[in-house]
């Protein structure tokens, strides 16, 4: 479960062991909503200067940007770690500054995830990662800070505890601000459609389905995992309990089974941006593509997407541009034209080519349904199948059109195509509670869902009285 991080300010305390000039308002107090060694950890710093990042890069989930003078502390103590190894022991209490070589390490919590240091003027590894956000916007909360005027009273160290009771007693007022997260949660947390591409080897085996998404670890959001989890819940034989497994590892949430292949040759996407972790956050209507590496060995798989997912065309023809990507210096995924890709349609090559630009125009004879994907040129580029959903509806076309193929929308029964009923939506209802109630089973959700899907606008949206075909 991904843990948030509860940002209080405090008055300015007084640091012995290094001379660092800054005002009560530097002070920051981070309080991890998570362990270290089964005790809550908190962190006290100054020269944050109001930035910080979070990602899910290498295992970190947090990282505090600081300024190269910045000082820190724990009132437990703690081993930093860096890619696995030890690189210092701290004591409870006692002052550390980050520019005396603490940096780019981290201390890793009891739930997997890790709180990182990072000097802003050094950042090694991670100096792609920008230091821009405001502590406003992190997921916690953030009190106005101490007054300045209690600066004079660090001069007098036997008065300090009674005059920082103000400060002290800050975190007992913050508690309602603190228990924001769980009260939004109803809200954020309810069920929701993202769209799933699962590809094994090169091979499309869920394109672009709708999947429902629950809020399983019950945090007000939805993740990487969680979207997986249930699109193997809804899609694969079984259950995501035959076809996905993660766990938590020395380098944070990691996935152990996609599809059924144990290999740990995976990689994932969301909205065609490449994912850091399982933990990435997912947005209602977002995308998410998971695939296995037809390149085991050297994994040399590239990720490619069209610029349309589902595509429409009245006089047959379809103009798509291919994008395929690539890393560059600072080993970030960029994106370019990509030419010379044979297109596929449903499963089929044909005699259509990318052009210069990655573009391609694609005709269809007939009226229907269809999948379209592009492979490399050649057996020495190998790309992870992008896809594009395109019906196919010339205006003098007959008035009945061929059903949607199992390859284009999987587990639709065209036997319940044949007869369709109405159903108008009760206080209670869910799209799930009403699959149930039709066709016994929660997870032909789906079926309803295609039916309605202009009324539902991406998301898993209905109200009472919504008047609902029922296939």
């Amino acid at each position: 479960m991904r843990k948030t991080l509860a940002l209080i300010l405090a008055v300015m305390l007084v640091f012995g062991l290094c001379a660092v000039n800054a005002s009560a308002a530097d002070a920051v107090t981070i309080t991890p909503d998570a362990t270290v060694g089964g005790e809550t950890i908190t962190l006290t710093a100054t020269g944050v200067d109001d930035e910080f990042t979070y990602f899910t890069g290498y295992g970190t989930s947090y990282a505090l940007w600081f300024d190269h003078d910045g000082t820190f502390c724990f009132d437990k103590d703690v081993t930093l770690s860096y890619q696995g190894q030890v690189k210092a022991e701290l004591t409870a209490g006692e002052v550390y500054k980050i520019a005396d070589g603490y940096t780019e390490v981290y201390v890793a919590l009891d739930d997997g995830t890790n709180l990182m240091i990072l000097d802003k003027d050094d950042p090694g590894n991670f100096g792609p990662y920008p230091a821009d956000t405001p502590l406003t916007e992190f997921p916690g909360t953030v009190s106005a800070g101490a007054p300045a005027a209690e600066e004079p009273a660090e001069e007098e160290p036997t008065e300090e505890p009674a005059e920082e009771q103000p400060a002290e007693e800050e975190p007992a007022e913050e508690q309602p601000a603190e228990e924001e997260p769980a009260e939004e949660q109803p809200a954020a947390s309810e069920d929701a459609v993202v769209y799933v591409t699962i590809s094994v080897a090169g091979e499309i085996v869920a394109p672009s389905v709708p999947v429902l998404v629950s809020d399983l670890n019950a945090d007000g959001g939805f993740d990487v995992d969680e979207v997986l989890k249930c699109a193997h819940d809804q899609l694969y034989p079984g259950g995501a309990e035959a076809g996905y497994a993660s766990s938590v590892g020395d380098w944070g949430l990691g996935m152990d089974m996609l599809w059924g292949d144990t290999s740990y040759a995976f990689s994932y996407y969301v909205n065609n941006t490449m994912a850091w972790g399982l933990s990435d956050p997912v947005q209602a209507g977002g995308s998410v593509y998971a695939y296995v590496y037809t390149d085991k060995e050297f994994y040399s798989d590239i990720y490619a997407y069209f610029d349309q997912t589902d595509a429409v065309t009245e006089d047959g023809t379809l103009t798509l541009t291919l994008f395929a990507g690539s890393f560059d210096e600072n080993w970030d995924v960029v994106f370019a034209p990509c030419a010379g890709a044979i297109i596929t349609c449903n499963g089929t090559a044909t005699e259509y080519v990318t052009d210069e630009n990655g573009q391609v125009t694609v005709t269809f004879d007939e009226n229907g349904s269809y999948l379209i994907s592009a492979v490399g040129a050649d057996e020495y580029t190998i790309l992870v199948p992008a896809i594009c959903k395109v019906t196919v509806d010339k205006a003098a076309a007959p008035a009945e059109e061929p059903a949607p193929t199992e390859a284009t929308i999987p587990d639709i029964d065209p036997g319940h195509a044949e007869g369709v009923t109405t159903y108008t939506v009760q206080e209670g209802d869910t799209i799930r509670s009403i699959a149930k109630a039709f066709y016994g089973t929660i997870f032909k959700w789906r079926w309803i869902y295609e039916a309605n899907y202009e009324s539902m606008t991406g998301t898993d949206m209905i109200y009472v009285g919504q008047v609902l075909q029922i296939p």
